[in-house]
């Protein structure tokens, strides 16, 4: 991860903010999408960007 934070940081702009934010394969996969009232079939899965 700190190869990657690195390589974020340098790309940071002067007046910028960015937050990073690890989770694990497994905590990914255990997360929940809530929706309110109205039903939705949830969208197709985005090609996810990977560092590795």
């Amino acid at each position: 991860m700190e190869v990657h934070e690195k390589r974020v940081k340098m790309m940071t702009p002067e007046d910028g903010t960015v937050s990073l934010l690890a989770v694990t394969d497994r905590q990914f996969g255990e997360m929940k999408t809530l929706y309110g009232k109205k039903v939705l079939k949830p969208k197709a899965q985005p090609v996810q960007l990977e560092f590795f």
